[in-house]
């Protein structure tokens, strides 16, 4: 799939890097920006992942797709994923999540959920 077809999706990820002027973590000893762990969230549970294990898993299994997205160089633990999380409130995320079901009701959103082997099932939380 060419890049230029996920341009609005791939604008849309790379705004959430506003975030990162919150992160109050020491920047010296981090591995992973506010931004990325926030955007591996937001995918996962669009993927029906109800946790941070879940999410972590599923960032591993879609390591590859994500890197298109962001420079993820290596998958962090579900521990780190909650720690980040500890820092957002979570109105901020449903929000974001909000946002980017909107975006993913357009066609340029059903290529993005392709990549993942998403379907509508999944993204509404059925279990099949």
């Amino acid at each position: 799939m060419q890049d230029t077809q996920l341009n609005t999706i791939k604008n849309f990820l790379q705004n959430i890097t506003t975030i990162n002027q919150t992160d109050t973590r020491q920047q010296g000893k981090t591995k992973y920006k506010l931004n990325e762990l926030v955007t591996m969230a937001l995918i996962a549970t669009i993927g029906n992942a109800n946790d941070f294990v879940e999410i972590g898993r599923f960032t591993k299994k879609h390591k590859q797709t994500l890197q298109a997205f962001i420079p993820l160089k290596q998958v962090p633990s579900h521990d780190t994923i909650y720690r980040a999380f500890a820092m957002i409130e979570n109105e901020y995320f449903e929000n974001l999540k909000k946002d980017f079901n909107k975006l993913l009701n357009t066609d340029e959103g059903e290529k993005f959920l392709k990549l993942f082997n998403i379907d509508g099932k999944t993204q509404c939380g059925a279990q099949t």
